[in-house]
């Protein structure tokens, strides 16, 4: 099987970012009892979101929204911003699918001008050792200067993820949301 950027269906439970809609019983205060998370999922790496995904997960985090704001721990602790370990992140379905007309706007660009500067911020994570097996000349060297000759990989990866996150939203419209949690 030739290399891919995985996406995973349902809950791979390792270092992975776990996708699903989900329905909030509360926004004030949230704790876990207040999400109910709804039966659909797909899972993708932590060096893979790290890769590929930050970038617009940052972009588009609304730290602002009730649901982010009040996200709570066991003790009270709350949340400021997006957080990378074991804690919902909230996305509208609206903010979700300007991100998703976003990646595709950049999947789009990659294809057809992979040195254009409107790419700088998207691609500055981009690592070689998220697009090629270990026994890869270009991993084994650590060649960063290879990342264009994979741009293929990338591009791919987003297109299945816009549609893969999209079938989840129509799949599921009665949720508001989309939590990103990760690993």
């Amino acid at each position: 099987m030739a290399f891919c950027i995985e996406i995973i269906e349902e809950h791979d439970p390792s270092s992975y970012f776990w996708f699903r809609p989900v329905i909030l019983h509360s926004t004030d205060q949230i704790k876990w009892g207040d999400v109910e998370e709804l039966d659909d999922e797909f899972s993708i790496e932590e060096g893979d979101v790290s890769c590929f995904l930050r970038h617009f997960l940052y972009k588009y985090f609304d730290k602002d929204l009730p649901c982010n704001k009040n996200r709570y721990e066991d003790g009270g602790y709350s949340f400021t911003g997006f957080e990378w370990y074991l804690t919902h992140n909230f996305f509208t379905y609206e903010t979700i699918s300007s991100m998703l007309e976003d990646i595709a706007q950049v999947a789009d660009l990659l294809e057809s001008d992979y040195d254009a500067p409107a790419l700088d911020e998207v691609k500055e994570h981009y690592s070689i050792f998220y697009l090629c097996e270990q026994d890869c000349e270009d991993w084994i060297r650590g060649n960063q200067l290879a990342i264009p000759k994979y741009k293929h990989l990338i591009i791919d990866f987003y297109r299945r993820f816009i549609s893969r996150t999209r079938q989840m939203m129509e799949n599921f419209p009665q949720a508001e949301y989309i939590s990103v949690m990760g690993p």
